[in-house]
């Protein structure tokens, strides 16, 4: 499964595509119309490029409308969110085991029971 992400300004629509092939077309086309629509933006205002998806959406831009694509394979978006997840859950462990060692929270009492969370800069 691939994802081709436009932005619009205030919105970004995801098309998603069961094949690479396709998706790359669809990334090109866009990317294509994001290099020259600074250039024609002033005379091309009804200027329209329209991608359409494997599951039914259909995007409709128009000439100065876009403001970024982003491609992806969402296999490695899924597997790259899985590392993220373990990386934090391994920051979590690390920094448990530092505030079980500190001597300043062993000599306060606050080592037993307290549990710092990285995420919260600290804050339970």
């Amino acid at each position: 499964m691939h994802m081709l992400s436009i932005n619009t300004g205030s919105t970004v629509w995801a098309l998603l595509f069961k094949e690479k092939e396709k998706a790359d077309v669809a990334e090109a086309s866009a990317l294509a119309f994001l290099r020259m629509q600074h250039l024609t933006q002033q005379t091309a205002d009804n200027r329209v490029l329209t991608i359409e998806d494997d599951f039914g959406q259909r995007a409709h831009l128009v000439a100065g409308g876009m403001h970024g694509v982003m491609a992806e394979d969402c296999d490695l978006t899924q597997e790259a969110a899985i590392q993220r997840h373990l990386l934090l859950q391994q920051t979590n462990v690390k920094a448990q085991t530092r505030v079980r060692n500190d001597p300043v929270l062993k000599a306060a009492s606050l080592g037993a029971g307290y549990q710092f969370n990285p995420v919260a800069n600290g804050r339970q």
